[in-house]
């Protein structure tokens, strides 16, 4: 019967079609997700509070479970990126605007402090190791500074918090990776600075 109302390869591009819709909608769940989660820790970090439902859906959205550390990272683009490009400002917010945008795509948790600062949230395997939670800690930040070079941004600098198993630490985790970051102005741009190095 059906082969009598179509043809394979009037079947084919149905199923191409039907699968390429279904994952336009899978992806766009994913996309609002993400957007909810960024929105959740922007409270979080703006009130220091949210309430449990929101609490728990972040849990959901991140899938903080046992066995994991959060981790949080402040980055900040670098000013004399922006000297460069004093003769076309606008030029060089859309260059920020990619950043941003790439950021939100590749991070598990985004909030926009300014419009060339941010605070990203990670987790990492507890391994019990401090050593290997900074190797891998520092392989992201470097993964996120490749990525500001991918779209013309040549200078970042990224704070690194200390860890912790908890999302109700997440303002400390903010502080700490903002206290770092603010050590560029002492050690230099474009660093990786870690919280429990300054904090002695």
């Amino acid at each position: 019967l059906i082969k009598d109302l179509i043809n394979s390869e009037e079947l084919y591009f149905q199923i191409v079609n039907m699968t390429a819709q279904m994952n336009e909608d899978l992806d766009n769940q994913a996309q609002a997700q993400k957007e909810k989660a960024n929105r959740i820790v922007e409270r979080m970090l703006a009130y220091g509070t949210v309430t449990e439902e929101e609490r728990a859906a972040l849990n959901s959205l991140l899938k903080v479970e046992h066995g994991y550390l959060l981790v949080g990272l402040n980055v900040v683009v670098d000013s004399y990126g922006k000297h460069r490009y004093a003769d076309d400002r606008e030029e060089w917010g859309r260059k920020v605007d990619r950043f941003r945008s790439a950021l939100e795509a590749k991070t598990m948790a985004l909030a926009a402090i300014t419009h060339d600062s941010f605070f990203v949230l990670t987790k990492l395997v507890d391994d019990f190791s401090l050593l290997n939670f900074y190797t891998n800690v520092i392989q992201y930040a470097n993964r996120i500074r490749k990525l500001a070079k991918s779209v013309g941004i040549p200078s970042v600098s990224i704070g690194i918090s200390n860890q912790s198993p908890s999302l109700d630490d997440l303002r400390t985790l903010h502080h700490q990776a903002e206290r770092a970051c603010s050590m560029r102005v002492v050690l230099g741009l474009n660093k990786n600075i870690i919280y429990n190095a300054i904090d002695t």
